[in-house]
């Protein structure tokens, strides 16, 4: 076989192996969430007591700013997460056609 036909060989190997571990992957997770009742885990009754309190203070008329309400999100730190995967992915794209050249 020459080599040529060996590398076609190992990109398909290479694609279905990559397609099977993202599938397992998506798939493992879908059947968890599915799960019913996981081995071993019995209902428990709580026995407590009630707790009378007296009630909260009216929350604060809205602020005139007029924007959507903040939610909490961290939005830095997914900048940086972005910014890592794509620094990641050029960085494997330009040694895989540097190791083809």
């Amino acid at each position: 076989m020459s080599t040529k036909g060996q590398g076609i060989h190992l990109t398909k190997f290479r694609c279905v192996l990559v397609s099977g571990v993202a599938a397992a992957a998506l798939l493992g997770g879908a059947v968890a969430a599915h799960a019913e009742d996981y081995v071993g885990n019995q209902e428990q009754a709580v026995l407590g007591t009630e707790i009378s309190r007296a009630p909260a203070a009216a929350a604060p008329a809205s602020s005139s700013r007029g924007g959507l309400p903040v939610t909490g999100g961290d939005l830095a730190g997914l900048a940086a997460v972005g910014a890592a995967a794509v620094g990641s992915g050029v960085v494997l794209v330009r040694r895989s056609r540097s190791a083809r050249a």
